[in-house]
């Protein structure tokens, strides 16, 4: 039986927490134009297009807790961070694992089979078999159980009680054409058997990054998802992606069953969205303590950091972030950088620029004439491991991806000056140290 922990890893709970969990705003008007596609009787796609940090991630995780039955795969973790391969088999094998867990009725009968013998003399040329099965494949969305009970009086062949010629118990060795109809296509149509009205709602963020797998081989889900059977009337599938060149076979191929929306950074929906995030921040109370003396009050303020992330739901996050930690730090320097909007970069390029700046003077204030040497020693080859990063890193491994030994004294102080570069995972991570990946 999976155990609480292992469903959760399994359904990608720690990623969709992590989208919601930071002020996440239901995006009412998004919504009801995807769930219009879903509602198409010809609809089986909807392709969810958008720039780097405009939502996509959080509203497919905010559309995982809407659906009962939403088997869910997320290439990323965040906007940077790989989290899974994104080859077809790997999808459907977690698809199929997923619609085993959360309605296990679906996914048909489970292989049984009871053979009671009784023989009173077996000759010396003599085989008695009790169950001979030529080719078994072990499907690995259901159990398998084969009891054979046998008596003979005397034996001079042999007696066989489970003959298998061939098994194929590996999933990894399933023909893709076998995988999909096990993990979703018959499932898909069991379901609609038992319950003609439900739905499986299929959501697969961030498509456009398995082309950047390392090392990847065989089949991705994008050439999956453009060359798939036709999928039964009670399926539909919610891709996220930035656009890009890869979505051309799916457009071709699926061209008759799929709908698409853009989420454009310039549309007033988007900007009433980034608002009431901003608004919602800024109700902290610690947060607007702080900010009741700013000359521009926190409704302007909101208005003003909303234009400057140009449509951007990530600046906004990442600059929340920066605005809680000045807060709580008490650093007024940081505090007047990030609300002094003559000088306040727009776009998320921009905000990263702002971040790089304050980390450099910083280290220049807090280091006297010696800051050149821990700026090139500590913090310039730890962005540049981050730079490169493609997932999380154990504070042991970022230093040693830097040329710095983990016991280092530069080391603590040079990663509290980029926290803004940083994500810092938790407890419950199921590391020993902290964890720590390029934001």
């Amino acid at each position: 039986m999976t155990s609480r922990m292992d469903l959760a890893e399994l359904l990608f709970e720690e990623v969709v927490r992590g989208a919601l969990d930071h002020g996440f705003v239901e995006r009412a008007w998004l919504a009801d134009l995807v769930q219009a596609h879903l509602d198409d009787p010809g609809c089986r796609f909807v392709l969810l297009q958008g720039g780097p940090g405009t939502g996509k991630t959080s509203f497919a995780a905010w559309l995982a807790r809407r659906y009962e039955l939403s088997p869910r795969y997320f290439v990323r973790r965040d906007s940077t961070g790989t989290l899974a391969a994104g080859d077809a088999r790997s999808v459907l094998l977690r698809v199929g694992h997923q619609l085993a867990a959360l309605a296990p009725g679906v996914m048909g009968r489970e292989v049984t089979a009871e053979v009671e013998q009784r023989v009173g003399e077996v000759a010396p040329d003599g085989t008695v078999i009790g169950v001979r099965i030529g080719l078994l494949q072990a499907s690995p969305f259901r159990g398998t159980a084969l009891r054979v009970a046998q008596s003979a009086g005397r034996v001079d062949g042999s007696v066989v009680g489970v003959q298998i010629d061939r098994l194929v118990t590996d999933p990894r060795l399933r023909d893709l054409g076998d995988l999909q109809y096990l993990a979703l296509l018959d499932p898909a149509l069991e379901l609609a058997r038992r319950e003609p009205g439900s739905r499986i709602v299929l959501l697969l963020d961030a498509v456009d990054e398995v082309g950047h797998r390392p090392g990847g081989a065989g089949e991705d889900v994008l050439d999956w998802l453009a060359r798939c059977p036709r999928l039964p009337g009670n399926v539909r599938v919610v891709i996220t992606s930035r656009p890009g060149e890869r979505l051309r076979g799916l457009r071709t191929r699926q061209r008759e069953w799929l709908r698409e929306e853009t989420i454009t950074d310039s549309a007033e929906r988007v900007a009433g969205d980034l608002r009431a995030y901003t608004s919602a921040a800024l109700d902290d109370p610690a947060v607007a303590a702080v900010l009741s003396a700013h000359p521009a009050g926190p409704a302007r303020l909101a208005r003003r950091i909303v234009e400057r992330a140009d449509g951007n739901f990530l600046y906004l996050v990442l600059w929340v972030q920066a605005l809680r930690r000045a807060v709580a730090e008490g650093d007024d320097r940081r505090l007047a950088a990030l609300t002094d909007f003559t000088a306040l970069p727009s776009g998320l390029t921009g905000i990263y620029e702002c971040f790089l700046t304050l980390v450099h003077d910083a280290v220049r204030l807090a280091n006297g004439p010696g800051w050149r040497r821990v700026w090139r020693e500590a913090h310039r080859p730890l962005l540049g491991a981050l730079a490169v990063a493609r997932g999380p890193l154990t504070l042991a491994g970022l230093a040693r991806a830097a040329g710095l030994s983990p016991d280092d004294p530069l080391l603590p102080e040079a990663l509290g000056d980029l926290a803004e570069f940083l994500i810092k995972e938790g407890e419950g991570c199921g590391c020993a140290t902290p964890v720590w990946e390029s934001s």
